[in-house]
């Protein structure tokens, strides 16, 4: 490998250290110096060991020679009490044995094993008050953090309900405005023509109290005479329809001509018998019509001449005619 190489080799290493996180770079340092450790006394052990022979070969001195001597006999019971009397030596040691290289090797060992094992305590201590102040700024954040959503969560609320109440105003106002400026119609008068063959033609004079235009009126009609107790007559099919396609705009009037319905007994007849409690004209109308807002308006108008009622003629360039009641029932207005 090249220098170029073992230094790029070197500064990967150590941005790689660098960037990691703290807790992991302790745990590989520690790592790194027990592994160190490790090399550094299996060398010094294998040093150690072949110069310890060496120097155990080197001390050895040649044996000297030795003389025979004559054999003593301790047999003799004088020579049996001499040698079991207690002898008292004073011994002193005149040089200590030299330390040689494996009691220095091994001295050195101890010593920084000794190191390591305080740096590691060192570093264990470190890194749980590392770990137990980063916990503290965990928890710390943490309640913060709950703090703030908290607080947004109220604010969050606090908006939901200014949006709600905005909306039920804008609705309000919005309900209001319709209000106001809608179009409303009703009846304000209706007539009965009678000819001369007793033949009736209702009219209706309606008009439109709101302040802007209404659209699409369409009317069904029902005209019928009829005896007491009058009842109550629903809506015709479709066939009775009658559309009214202009724009009857605000405060104006519209003017509605019926169906003509014959009465074959004749004009007086039919005058007598309208004069009387017990017969009457009824006239329905059942219209639908559409605003601005397009927005569709049901209106049913019920009108009665006849029944008990006076009866109000009226004699113009149009012909004779007599005016039509509202009846207390059948009269809805939206």
């Amino acid at each position: 490998m090249s220098k170029n190489s073992e230094f790029k080799f070197f500064n990967a290493a150590m941005d790689t250290i660098l960037k990691a996180d703290p807790a992991k770079v302790g745990i590989m340092l520690k790592k790194l110096a027990i592994f160190t450790l490790f090399l550094l006394v299996f060398s010094l052990q294998t040093y150690a060991q072949p110069h310890k022979a060496q120097d155990g070969a080197s001390s050895q001195k040649p044996t000297a020679p030795t003389t025979s001597a004559p054999t003593q006999q301790t047999s003799s019971p004088k020579l049996q009490t001499e040698h079991q009397k207690h002898v008292d030596a004073d011994v002193r040691v005149i040089q200590a044995p030299q330390k040689d290289a494996f009691d220095v090797s091994t001295l050195i060992i101890n010593i920084v094993l000794g190191a390591v094992g305080i740096a590691g305590v060192g570093v264990g201590i470190f890194g749980i008050i590392y770990a137990k102040r980063t916990l503290a700024q965990i928890s710390t954040q943490t309640k913060r953090l709950g703090e703030h959503a908290e607080h947004f969560s109220s604010l969050a609320t606090a908006a939901e309900d200014a949006a709600r109440a905005a909306k039920d105003s804008l609705d309000l106002s919005r309900d209001t405005a319709k209000k106001q400026l809608r179009a409303y119609f009703g009846t304000v008068a209706g007539t009965l023509y009678i000819y001369d063959d007793g033949t009736v033609e209702p009219r209706v004079t309606f008009i439109n109290c709101g302040q802007t235009p209404a659209y699409d009126l369409q009317v069904i009609e029902s005209g019928r005479f009829e005896t007491p107790p009058f009842k109550k007559v629903p809506p015709p099919d479709q066939e009775g329809l009658q559309s009214h396609p202009h724009v009857v705009g605000g405060g104006q009037p519209h003017y509605f001509t019926c169906r003509k319905i014959p009465y074959s007994q004749g004009k007086q007849q039919l005058l007598s018998d309208l004069s009387g409690p017990n017969y009457a004209f009824i006239l329905n109308l059942w219209c639908t019509y559409r605003d601005i807002f397009k927005d569709f308006h049901p209106v049913n108008v019920q009108l009665i001449i006849g029944g008990g009622t006076a009866l109000q003629r009226t004699i113009d360039a149009n012909g004779e005619w007599f005016g039509l009641f509202t009846d207390s029932e059948g009269n809805t207005y939206d």
